[in-house]
């Protein structure tokens, strides 16, 4: 590559890294993607959106939290920078392939617009899901393929409604899932909207919820470990305080509203899919994450015993690999 060549490289990755950095989503771009495209716009790309599951996220001192939730967010399944943590994420398994653009609009406590709390969510950069949709489409150039996991913040129902009698319960989580369900499938239209006035073929890949049970009980093992040692998981507690939910009384409820979740994210996917079936557009639901079951202790945070761990990202990036793969055949990328 000459100097001229190469400068204009330069300046076009640096561009793009600026403007990330100024409007907030993180960049992943692949090395020496110069050697295999003249225009880094031609490099395929793809996004995420979502909640603290695509990120790094997990309960720790106010310090430290504040860092990762400011921070890049690139220790997680679906992009790694810490070759040390053993994390094999989206990123590095498509780049050993093919060079990219990846994009993470995702931030923890990601929610929907019905649930937010405008000074608390601005002051730890959390987004909901239209906020970063808006990100996404305001973009010079739409993702090939579009990740979209987000909807678990509702599974902590129970701040909004704990003071209430079972029967007032049972009718506010019916409220939440008709807000949901509108919401949600207005926003993945928004998606659908724009990648069908692309050139080329499209693709959004929508993942159900993760699977409650199989972790509350991991957590039921190790919260009998931590009594007799309580170095272990310093914030477990902190984890049933802040989100009742998960407490036993609450858990038969947390559960059917989790499937009940999925459920309205497969209706929603299962519309959009008979409405844009003519178009460039490929919109595929995926319960590979409801389905992988955690069966080692290895896969939670060693702070909280909640979210996942460096272990635990790598097990969602091995669950979620061959769906994105088959998504990436499709838009002939790989």
């Amino acid at each position: 590559m000459d100097s001229k060549a190469g400068f204009s490289s330069w300046f076009a990755e640096s561009r793009i890294r600026l403007t990330s950095i100024l409007s907030g989503p993180r960049v992943a771009i692949s090395k020496n993607w110069a050697e295999k495209v003249d225009n880094i716009s031609a490099l395929p790309h793809i996004a995420a959106i979502g909640d603290s599951t695509i990120t790094d996220f997990s309960c720790d001192s106010l310090l430290k939290m504040l860092i990762k939730v400011w921070g890049n967010k690139s220790s997680n399944w679906y992009l790694n920078s810490k070759k040390s943590n053993g994390i094999n994420s989206m990123f590095e398994r498509i780049d050993k392939k093919r060079p990219l653009i990846a994009y993470q609009y995702s931030t923890p406590g990601g929610e929907m617009d019905f649930e937010k709390k405008k000074l608390i969510r601005k002051l730890i950069n959390k987004k909901t899901m239209s906020e970063q949709i808006n990100q996404l489409i305001k973009r010079d150039r739409f993702p090939d393929l579009s990740l979209v996991w987000i909807g678990h913040s509702l599974l902590y129902w129970t701040k909004e409604v704990k003071s209430l009698d079972k029967d007032k319960r049972k009718s506010e989580i019916s409220s939440i899932l008709i807000k949901f369900r509108k919401e949600f499938q207005e926003q993945l239209e928004r998606l659908c909207q724009k990648a069908i006035i692309q050139n080329g073929k499209r693709a959004i890949l929508v993942f159900s919820l993760i699977n409650l049970e199989p972790l509350i009980r991991l957590r039921k093992i190790e919260e009998i470990k931590k009594i007799k040692n309580l170095s272990l998981y310093p914030y477990f507690n902190a984890m049933n305080e802040i989100f009742p939910s998960l407490n036993p009384e609450y858990r038969k409820e947390t559960f059917k509203l989790s499937d009940n979740l999925n459920k309205e994210i497969k209706k929603s996917v299962d519309f959009l899919q008979d409405k844009y079936k003519q178009s460039n557009l490929k919109i595929v639901y995926s319960d590979v994450f409801t389905k992988a079951n955690s069966r080692s202790i290895k896969t939670l945070s060693d702070s909280d015993g909640w979210h996942p761990s460096a272990f635990g990202h790598q097990q969602l990036a091995r669950a979620a690999y061959p769906v994105i793969k088959k998504q990436l055949e499709f838009l002939g990328i790989l």
